[in-house]
């Protein structure tokens, strides 16, 4: 937890579990983001954390540093790499960006779709 006290990350912890809790029951990032005075950008970010630490924001680290550790032990080429890690964000219920590339678009799995 850098640059905040444990006081701080227990008030931060609490509220991102609210915020997560009111996500999971249907609302939606402008109307969680007005409630707490937040970005809907922000929101995201925060409820992205909390999907890949089960709940608990401040575990999401800690997880991406072992799933990026478990990958590297497996001595992956990089579209392995890609598709394990895009696999494990989808079961997370974490939407990926999807980029095009000259008149295809490329899933984050790696796979390509023509436009």
């Amino acid at each position: 937890m850098q640059g905040i006290n444990e006081q701080q990350a227990e008030v931060y912890l609490s509220r991102n579990e609210e915020m997560y809790h009111r996500y999971l029951n249907g609302a939606t990032l402008e109307q969680i983001g007005d409630e707490y005075q937040l970005t809907k950008q922000r929101v995201w970010q925060i409820i992205r954390r909390c999907k890949l630490g089960d709940g608990d924001y401040y575990e999401a680290p800690v997880r991406e540093r072992e799933k990026k550790q478990e990958i590297e032990e497996l001595d992956l080429s990089a579209d392995e790499a890609t598709a394990h890690i895009s696999g494990w964000l989808e079961s997370k219920g974490v939407k990926q960006i999807r980029k095009k590339v000259e008149g295809e678009r490329v899933l984050a799995t790696g796979e390509k779709e023509s436009t």
